[in-house]
């Protein structure tokens, strides 16, 4: 009996413990009680405050004459690990954040619920900017560089399909998940295999190649970020277009072919990530 009796109690304790540390964590909302890695000249923290729903909003500006396209931050590091956040808006081109602009990068409480609950050290992984040209860790890079070109091949997939056909989206059974395929919950080499074919114009197959087939690629990724983007993208257009004209301040009227008007669009797009990709490489081959 005593012993049920200690182990509860040490139970009890851990508990306490525990919600004490986290909340000590989420309770840390200034700027100075927090210190961020990060390249000279990239970014600083102006900002932090708690959210709703648990955890830390941090406010990053971004200090160099250039506009970020891809962020990764890291929260403190514990037996080797950490999470990491960031802001991609890379694959749907919306969110890019313009010099002297600031982003915000959401932790949740479970990123500081374990190890040293008084390091508060981020640590900036990555940055990239539109011009191509980036800092940060070679790991991280390598990611953001696969994930960039998955998303890239898969915008530019989509955008010919629905040049070639607008069934895709506004035949009388259209599902677009049939003919463009569901996002994946975990991607695999297979659906990084299905863009392998698609052209770049600017960018070598060779290169394509190269970035699927190396070992922990994450192509696939990307263009599972970008399918899941440019499905909800769609089936956001086949609603307004398709709404009754009693609800005109949700329908969309405009004179155009949808299908075509969204084709131009991704294909716009597709052609604003090959830039980048392409400053990117040359970036990387710079000696």
């Amino acid at each position: 009996m005593q012993s049920n009796r200690k182990r509860l109690l040490l139970l009890l304790l851990h508990v306490v413990v525990v919600g004490f540390a986290v909340s000590s964590a989420a309770m840390a909302q200034n700027v100075a009680d927090w210190t961020v890695q990060a390249p000279p000249s990239t970014v600083q923290l102006v900002g932090v405050k708690a959210v709703s729903a648990g955890g830390l909003r941090f406010n990053f500006k971004n200090v160099l004459k250039k506009t970020i396209v891809e962020f990764k931050v890291a929260s403190p590091e514990f037996n080797g690990s950490s999470t990491e956040r960031g802001v991609d808006a890379f694959t749907t081109g919306i969110g890019e954040v313009k010099p002297g602009g600031t982003m915000s990068v959401n932790f949740d409480e479970k990123d500081f619920s374990s190890g040293n609950q008084t390091d508060r050290t981020l640590r900036v992984e990555a940055v990239v900017y539109t011009d191509g040209s980036y800092v940060g860790s070679k790991k991280e890079l390598d990611s953001i560089e696969d994930e960039m070109l998955g998303a890239a091949l898969e915008t530019e997939r989509v955008a010919n399909l629905l040049a070639t056909s607008r069934e895709i989206i506004f035949g009388p059974n259209s599902y677009p998940e049939e003919k463009v395929g569901k996002p994946l919950a975990s991607p695999t080499v297979e659906e990084a295999a299905a863009v392998r074919g698609i052209v770049l114009p600017g960018i070598s197959q060779s290169y394509i190649d190269a970035r699927i087939n190396r070992p922990a690629s994450r192509v696939a990724f990307g263009v599972n970020l970008a399918r899941a983007s440019l499905l909800a993208d769609m089936e956001n257009k086949k609603k307004q277009v398709t709404m009754p004209s009693t609800v005109p301040q949700m329908r969309d009227d405009s004179p155009g072919d949808p299908a075509t008007e969204l084709a131009q669009k991704y294909s716009t797009l597709a052609k604003k990530q090959v830039h980048i990709i392409s400053g990117f490489i040359t970036a990387s081959s710079a000696p």
